[in-house]
């Protein structure tokens, strides 16, 4: 017993040293987590439920985001530099809109906040965050 004890006790000052000198993880934005709270910003938001028919064609994610404020009907504000990239292609038929933003959301790693229960708020990842992946 005192063997195991006092071996336990020598290599706690080595797993010490070791988490000291780890290299931070590279984070990813949006975290994967993230998407729970997405959802919650989400059910703040007036319209979500509503059911939409909508595509996208090797769309931009700008005009992706057009085409789902206009079939949404409420208010979209983005906060940072949306990228030209990707192209995206999708087809939703009698989707919520909170499936399409989801979707939206895991492609262009953007998160949202809802304002005043009727406005959308895009943030998009800083460009000095490493990209998801």
């Amino acid at each position: 017993m005192k063997k195991v004890l006092l071996g336990t006790l020598l290599s706690l000052p080595l797993l010490f040293v070791d988490s000291i000198n780890a290299q931070p993880e590279q984070q990813q934005f949006p975290p994967p987590d993230v998407f729970l709270l997405i959802q919650s910003e989400l059910s703040h938001l007036e319209g979500c439920d509503l059911r939409v028919n909508v595509r996208f064609n090797q769309s931009s994610p700008r005009d992706a985001l057009e085409r789902i404020r206009q079939v949404a009907r409420f208010s979209i504000e983005v906060e940072g530099e949306l990228s030209p990239t990707p192209q995206l292609t999708a087809s939703f038929n009698d989707t919520p809109v909170k499936e399409v933003l989801m979707w939206f959301a895991r492609e262009v790693a953007v998160v949202y906040r809802a304002a005043r229960g009727t406005k959308l708020i895009v943030l998009v990842k800083p460009a000095d965050e490493p990209a998801k992946g």
